[in-house]
């Protein structure tokens, strides 16, 4: 009896792609070594529950480089006898990766690094249950190890590692449940043998369904040499990557990725990068299925870096900020980046709709909040499709993560800690003018070729059913009801922000303050603008050189809560008034200094802390009117909505909430109308109107239909925030959505024109 196979059968396991021949493979494997043995992963035969924690397989897919990460990064930590803080620092130290991150690397270094870790492609014969594989050259493992690493269930191997980004030792099982086969090829790094023979162990791990009748559930199993010994292979080297860790996940079901892996969207490219936003180290990924994709030539290869390297990239966004979030010592701080994407780029090439704010721990997805999300939160209707946030909480305190973090990356916990981060990112956000600048420039680009308004009649008779139908609870031109005292107030959008910074110089020679003097109320935010001449990024390059002193008289009450990025010679940091501050002023001074530059710029002003401003409107328990606005517009701008229209899209409304004393209180509701809905379109052909009756005609169809659409918006948000709420995500479907629009407003059609039978036309043009 022998637990090593012979070297036919040891190559020819590399060559296997389908659970078929597998399947055989395992057969002669049995027959060469005079037996096998199934053994119960984990050492537990019920761990069904342990393996099945993951609902998505793309997400459990990615677990498996994450793996190889770590394992890159435990390798240099054991031959150096060194830890680190952070992956990321990690990186820096032991692979040259510079302080900015891969994006900051030079592109022959980051493939040449790239190669250490490859995901590859493999045809299965069936397009959406490729097979595939995942090798690192790391640290790798001893056959005799395999139970306590490879073939463990929640070992603590990584818990006191902080130089890996891995926490919970649990990600990678979850990838056994979606592939029919999983092999696992190991050899030690040849660095850590320490007089350990030299030895490359391998497994395949199964699903196990069991006798229904008997039992509950299955059993997740290893194979193993008949008396229970890891089998080795008669290989001196594993190949491509010679030792480390190799992993075929056989006929994987990842069928919303199986595009070919170089492709934009549904791909391995676009899995990865929006998964792992910011790695601590590239990957390779491999595609071979030439014979399956057209485009593919080949062996194709390319290189993941991450998100935030995409959305980095010169071109990609029009406008983009990084600041450094601090929120207090029991929590820690957040860093928060934004992006704008330029509209001539597909966000949904970049991240799905779900995953519209992502926050991530150690450069990896953690919990994410959809597009609706933001676009409720923040109030930028024809902007949020384009807004990517990603927030790095890997710098917030170890108690916060521990509520914060699941050990799952699918979703995050659903506590006070969560729901505060995800506050002050939102409040941070809302702060930044700029977003309302670009949104405000986005809507008019729509309203340039808008093709009729409404009438004043129409607006008024609006406002009337809308006020009456909120019961007092909107503002508007006539007042409204008493508002509670506000937070702050949104400053109203300006021009989009000046980026070009082609006309400053590397290394400033001025620092000047633009808001003099600045005030803030108890409790509240303000905003310190600063004009720095220097290149875009000079902060937060140098973000630990701007340093903010306050006088004796607030120094204690005020402190910087944010800072942000230097763009176009302008950056804003956020102070922040305790609420016991008191209402005086001090002197205020900015200094930066960067003594490797020379650099050693002053400046000064006034702070005042002053009383909150009360709101004495008058209480008007009727309510007043909201300001409304209606447009139509052509199929020639279509596309400037999202999902875009069609023939069978009646329009949208908008609902605004702009006053954050009073959260729930309308104050704009606007409309754009498809001047091309096909039921429209025939009714006004058929009854071939003249201008006063098309007049007459579209107010009687304005009325109804907008006041539906607003109504269906109400109750659209109503089941958003429930969902928030209970810390779940909610996607209604746009089809139905629509579906629902046209068949109402094709009603509406009917009762002003009961004569006209109305076609119900797929129209997609």
């Amino acid at each position: 009896m022998s637990n090593r196979l012979p070297k036919e059968l040891s190559e020819e396991i590399f060559r296997l792609t389908t659970a078929d021949a597998v399947t055989d493979w395992l057969a002669e494997a049995g027959t060469a070594i005079g037996g096998v043995s199934w053994q119960p992963l984990g050492g537990i035969p019920n761990n069904v529950h342990t393996v099945q924690v993951a609902s998505d397989p793309a997400l459990a897919l990615v677990e498996r480089p994450i793996n190889g990460i770590d394992a890159l990064l435990d390798l240099r930590a054991r031959e150096r006898g060194e830890t680190a803080s952070t992956p990321h620092e990690a990186a820096v130290r032991w692979f040259g990766v510079p302080p900015g991150g891969l994006a900051a690397m030079d592109e022959g270094d980051r493939r040449k690094l790239a190669d250490h870790l490859r995901i590859t492609m493999l045809e299965s014969g069936d397009a959406e249950r490729p097979t595939v594989t995942i090798q690192d050259q790391g640290t790798g493992q001893r056959p005799d190890a395999f139970p306590s690493t490879h073939l463990s269930l929640l070992a603590s191997n990584k818990k006191d590692k902080r130089h890996q980004m891995g926490v919970y030792n649990a990600g990678a099982a979850a990838s056994l449940r979606f592939a029919r086969y999983t092999v696992v090829i190991s050899r030690l790094a040849p660095s850590l043998l320490n007089g350990h023979a030299d030895e490359v162990g391998m497994t395949v791990i199964r699903y196990n369904p069991l006798d229904p009748d008997r039992y509950k559930s299955g059993t997740y199993e290893f194979v193993a040499a008949k008396d229970g010994s890891i089998i080795r292979l008669d290989i001196e080297e594993l190949p491509d990557l010679p030792f480390g860790t190799y992993v075929k996940l056989v006929e994987y079901q990842v069928a919303r990725y199986a595009r070919a892996a170089h492709e934009p969207k549904q791909s391995l490219w676009h899995l990865f990068h929006a998964a792992l936003p910011d790695p601590a180290l590239p990957l390779r990924i491999v595609e071979t299925r030439a014979d399956r994709f057209a485009g593919v030539r080949g062996v194709e290869r390319r290189t993941v870096s991450g998100l935030l390297h995409l959305l980095s990239r010169p071109g990609t966004a029009d406008y983009a900020d990084v600041r450094e979030v601090d929120m207090g010592p029991d929590f820690g701080k957040v860093t928060l980046r934004y992006f704008v994407l330029n509209e001539d780029r597909d966000p949904d090439a970049y991240v799905t709709s779900e995953q519209g704010l992502t926050l991530t721990l150690n450069g990896q997805r953690q919990l994410t909040k959809d597009r609706a999300w933001i676009k409720r939160n923040l109030e930028l209707p024809f902007l949020y499709r384009r807004l990517v946030v990603v927030i790095d909480g890997t710098t917030l305190t170890n108690a916060t993560q521990r509520e914060v973090f699941a050990s799952t990356r699918e979703s995050g916990v659903d506590t006070p800690e969560t729901k505060k981060v995800l506050e002050r990112v939102v409040q941070e956000l809302l702060e930044d003018e700029n977003l309302d600048g670009l949104d405000e420039a986005a809507k008019q680009r729509v309203l340039e070729d808008a093709t009729k308004s409404t009438t004043d009649r129409v607006k008024r008779q609006l406002a009337s059913e809308i006020a009456a139908f909120m019961k007092g609870e909107l503002s508007g031109a006539k007042g409204g009801r008493r508002k509670r005292r506000k937070r702050r107030r949104r400053r109203p959008p300006g021009p989009p922000p000046i980026v070009d910074d082609s006309l400053m110089p590397e290394i400033p020679d001025r620092l000047e303050i633009l808001t003099d003097p600045i005030r803030i109320e108890p409790g509240a935010t303000a905003a310190l603008r600063l004009a720095i001449n220097a290149k875009n990024d000079f902060l937060p390059k140098y973000a630990g050189a701007l340093s903010i002193v306050l006088g004796p008289e607030l120094a204690k009450h005020v402190s910087v809560r944010s800072k942000g990025r230097l763009l176009g010679g302008k950056v804003r940091v956020t102070l922040e008034a305790q609420a016991d501050a008191p209402t005086t002023s001090s002197s205020l001074q900015v200094a930066l200094v960067v003594p490797e530059h020379a650099v050693l710029l002053t400046a000064t002003s006034t702070i005042e802390v002053v009383e909150p401003k009360e709101d004495d409107t008058e209480d008007k328990r009727s309510g007043g009117e909201p300001n409304v606005d209606v447009h139509w517009v052509g199929r020639d701008k279509w596309t400037d909505f999202q999902p875009t229209w069609d023939g069978q899209t009646v329009g949208v409304c908008y609902i605004s909430r702009a006053d954050l004393g009073e959260p729930t209180a309308v104050t704009k509701v606007e409309w754009f109308l498809n001047e091309a809905f096909s039921s429209y379109e025939q009714v006004v052909s058929e009854k071939r109107l003249g201008e006063a009756a098309i007049k007459t005609f579209r107010e009687g169809f304005e009325v109804p239909v907008l006041f539906g659409l607003f109504k269906q918006k109400l109750a659209e948000e109503a089941k958003e925030a429930e969902a928030d709420e209970e810390g779940r995500q909610i996607e209604i479907p746009d089809d139905y959505v629509r579906g629902e629009q046209a068949r109402m407003a094709r009603a509406v059609l009917m009762a002003l024109e009961p004569g006209v039978r109305i076609a119900e036309i797929a129209d997609v043009a």
